[in-house]
């Protein structure tokens, strides 16, 4: 049987780590599969977990110094160098069904990629255009809506969003660990753009998880649109192509005034996630 190490990152978020652990023992076994918590606050609740983790699962807990989500996710990596397949999570993932043995029979030491994320409203939000081939019609178009209507992945032009990252061990080996110097968002864009030219990408389609991109980010970083920016600066210098922060900017403006008029004509009904 493959082995599997999950790290999850955490930022006090021990409601959401209980929904992860529901959830996936709801649907899965963990049998061979291993469990690290990297949690970046110095809130001690975390170690409540134990008292209503279901005891079958193996699971740590460590508390690293908030040094951004690339060097948690790093931290991980290393601790399960030895697994053959190796998993990136945000803590705020909810399972809907079984995914183990899915991960285990398509993905092998030399494959990376992810299953279809959705959010709480049951839209898709897995994939999206790297920044240097995005533009202002690209975002006031919404194209990346269509990318996860239509589950169109190339890895040449669209990389995978961050919340469920899998990895066989041999791309972690060969391409090296996640650039530190983006503190929160855009690692996983910069890793995926370093492995553009690699074809071994899979996409498991026939399940999905729920992302509710919760308390992590939007609930605990007030500061979370000039993190978006920083990143995405050091992205474009890195890799020296032309930014798109200003359309960026401008296309945020522009979505807010849709959602605002959205809201005040079109009631939408929001489906809760249940367990």
């Amino acid at each position: 049987m493959k082995t599997v190490g999950i790290t999850i990152v955490s930022h006090n978020s021990y409601e959401d780590l209980l929904f992860f652990f529901n959830s996936f023992m709801k649907y899965n076994s963990p049998t061979g599969v291993k469990f690290l918590i990297v949690e970046t606050s110095k809130n001690n609740r975390i170690d409540d977990l134990e008292e209503h983790v279901d005891s079958e699962v193996n699971f740590q807990i460590v508390y690293i110094p908030n040094n951004g989500y690339a060097y948690a996710c790093n931290y991980g990596l290393s601790h399960f160098g030895d697994c053959d397949i190796l998993i990136l999570s945000n803590a705020d993932i909810v399972f809907t069904s079984e995914v183990m043995k899915s991960i285990r029979k398509s993905f092998n030491q030399n494959n990376y990629g992810s299953i279809i994320q959705k959010n709480g409203n049951g839209r898709t939000v897995t994939f999206d255009l790297y920044p240097q081939f995005k533009s202002l019609f690209t975002e006031l178009f919404k194209v990346h809506r269509l990318l996860n209507k239509f589950q169109w992945y190339n890895q040449r032009y669209v990389y995978i969003v961050g919340a469920f990252m899998i990895f066989g061990r041999n791309i972690i080996e060969k391409n090296g660990l996640f650039d530190e110097n983006f503190f929160l968002y855009c690692e996983e864009t910069d890793y995926y753009y370093r492995l553009r030219n690699n074809n071994n990408a899979l996409i498991i389609k026939d399940r999905y998880i729920i992302h509710t991109i919760s308390s992590s980010i939007g609930k605990k970083f007030s500061d979370k649109g000039q993190l978006l920016e920083s990143s995405l600066r050091y992205y474009y210098n890195k890799h020296k192509c032309a930014p798109y922060v200003e359309y960026w900017k401008v296309s945020i403006k522009i979505t807010v005034a849709y959602a605002w008029i959205t809201n005040i004509f079109f009631k939408k009904d929001k489906k809760n996630i249940c367990l």
